[in-house]
Parts: C-alpha cells; structure tokens; sequence
C-alpha cells in the first residue's frame, strides 16, 4: 500500500506544540492507542468542545500526520495558507462565506477521499461546530460521505479504518487543567459493502449511527438539557464518593471518567423517576456553590485535608520558591497582559482563548 506523504515541516511543528502542550495541561493523559492502525488508511472522528485545541491535541497524541478542516476564512491570506497546508490543513466552507462557496466543499472532500485512498490520515469533527457542553451533538453527512467515496473508488479495497474519539477537558478555557484523550475501536468501512452497494444513503446512516453510540461511550454525555448544569457540577463535586462506592483506588483521568460517566447516568435515570428529589438535589447544589462563591473558597480545598505536616511543608515550599516566583512574575508580567488584553479584545469567540495561549 502507498505510503502516506510526510511532511518534515508537519513533525517540527507537531514538536514544539507538543512540549506546549504538555506544559499548558496539568495532566495530559492519552487511552487506546493500541487501537489505532498503523498501516491503514485512518479517519479520525471525535466530539468538538474546543475550536482549535481539539484538531491539535489529537494531531501530536499519536504518530501518523493527520490532516483535517478548518474554517476558510483562515486561508484568504496567501502567506498564512501556505503554512497551513503545510500541516494538512484544508479549507471548509460554510454558510456565512457565502452560499456560491458551499460547492467548494465537495472539492474538498474529494481530496481528503483521495488522500485516504494514499493511506493517509484525517481528522474529522461530525457535529459540525464547537460547543462547550459535555454533550455529543447529531452528526452531520461529511465523514460517512468522505469515507465511502473513498472505498468505493477503490473497489472497498482500502480498508478505511473509521477510530471514534471522546476528548475529555476538564475546563476548557484555563491552564493548568486536565485533558484525556480516548481512542476507540476502530470501525472497518468495508464492513458496510454490501449495504452501501444495496442502498448508499442507508449505509451512510448506519456507520454515523455506530460512530455515534460509540463515541458516547468515550466522553462525558449529559443527554438531560433541563438538568444539565446541576449534574455537571455534581459531576465534580461528588467523584470522590463514586470513587469508593466503585472502588476505584487509582486517580487517573481515565478512571474519573469512569465516575463521572456513572454518575450522569444514575442522575439522568433517577431523573426519569423521581424528579421531585432531583428538582430538590438541584436546589441544593444551588445553594452550595453560592456558599463556595460567597467566602470565596476553591472546591478542591474544601476536598483535601493535608494535616499539620503537610501544611508545614506547603509554608516551607512557598517560602523557598518565592524568589524564583517573583523573578518569574516580574519577568512575565507584561507578556502575560499583553496577550490577555490580545484576547479579550480581538477574540471574540472564546472557544479559541487557549489555543491562543498555548500558542503564546
């Protein structure tokens, strides 16, 4: 099989934003890697919380080159879009570019059907737009059409493999914050042969409704818009009860995961029958975090308890490094001002605010 075209360009970029990443997250932590095929032609599919950040953080999380769409906009300065098909990158046209530059998208997905038929890689988000919720939106058409053009060109001899993933961000926005990435089993398109040769649009329904319930299973999904917020907070505010009702002994990310994926689950069934108690849960999650605000407490100080030892060793470590700190705090204080001045005035979308601070 053809070998995926490399770009040198591509791994020295995916280097540097590599070591800023793992610097911008606390905990950077990736699962299912395994699943990933090396040799094969790759779609990759995933939820879309987070503009930027999202394309990015998948891009240097594993080893292949993946390429995928960006806003065209982007592209209308030459300069600019040189580098930016340098990373893969491609244009996607929507409504507000007009609706005469809609047709330039099925351009592109010919050519992301073409570079999966050189056995290269696509990164692709099936919800269309970004949305910072903790819930998997209705998939548009794209991947399902790309990847069946793709096989279908080749006689289904490609074996596309469709790999769901479930981006987990603890806050989207801030540094120092937590990011799971989560790999799914891989998806073999040519498993749906013979329901696209009997019926395309059927086929196509099918593998975005398989993709779907498997990238679910990924993620964090509140399905419940009533209760949304009230069960994301008590998302947070009780995993360290679900922890020991499940037993779970190790605090990795993929594990809180596991916790919060049953607790959203426990509310939104109990939501079903017995309301009154959670209208009831809802009124007092209210009220605590009005209490937390109040006296202007972190929730995570309220959650750990360090003992006489270890708050005397927090107070030695605090005056130990304090120089080091203000050096460094003097040292970045207009840099940091300035970008934070950048952003709140010229980015108005605040799904882009980390990546460009990562970036910066």
């Amino acid at each position: 099989m053809t070998k995926p075209k490399y770009s040198f360009y591509y791994t020295v970029v995916g280097s540097m934003l590599r070591t800023c990443f793992y610097t911008f997250y606390k905990r950077f932590e990736t699962n299912g890697l395994e699943n990933i095929p090396i040799e094969l032609p790759t779609l990759y599919v995933s939820n879309h919380q987070n503009s930027l950040m999202d394309p990015l953080v998948i891009s240097i999380s594993q080893k292949k080159q993946p390429g995928f769409l960006a806003r065209a906009d982007v592209f209308k300065n030459p300069k600019i879009a040189k580098y930016l098909y340098g990373l893969k990158m491609n244009p996607i046209y929507r409504i507000r570019d007009g609706v005469e530059s809609l047709k330039l998208n099925d351009e592109i997905f010919d050519r992301c059907s073409n570079n999966l038929s050189q056995n290269d890689a696509i990164i692709l988000f099936p919800e269309g737009s970004h949305l910072r919720k903790r819930n998997l939106r209705q998939f548009k058409k794209g991947f399902s059409r790309i990847a069946f053009t793709a096989e279908s060109s080749n006689d289904f001899s490609l074996n596309v493999m469709v790999i769901p993933i479930g981006l987990n961000y603890s806050e989207h926005i801030y540094a120092n914050s937590d990011l799971l990435i989560n790999y799914g089993k891989p998806i073999n398109v040519t498993n749906y042969k013979e329901r696209y040769l009997e019926n395309p649009q059927m086929a196509m329904f099918e593998i975005r409704e398989e993709v779907y319930q498997r990238m679910k299973e990924l993620m964090v999904h509140i399905e419940n818009e009533e209760y949304y917020t009230t069960i994301d907070e008590l998302r947070t505010i009780c995993r360290e009860i679900v922890f020991e009702k499940l037993e779970i002994k190790e605090n990795t990310l993929a594990n809180q995961l596991k916790a919060d994926q049953y607790l959203v689950k426990t509310l939104e069934n109990k939501i079903e029958t017995d309301k009154a108690e959670i209208e009831t849960l809802k009124e007092e999650t209210v009220d605590y975090l009005k209490e937390l605000k109040k006296h202007k407490i972190n929730e995570v100080l309220m959650k750990k308890n360090p003992g006489i030892a270890g708050n005397l060793l927090m107070s030695f470590l605090l005056i130990l490094i304090s120089p080091l700190f203000l050096f460094i705090a003097i040292n970045n204080a207009i840099p940091y001002s300035l970008i934070r001045l950048l952003i709140k005035k010229k980015i108005k979308d605040d799904h882009f605010h980390s990546s460009i601070k990562v970036v910066a």
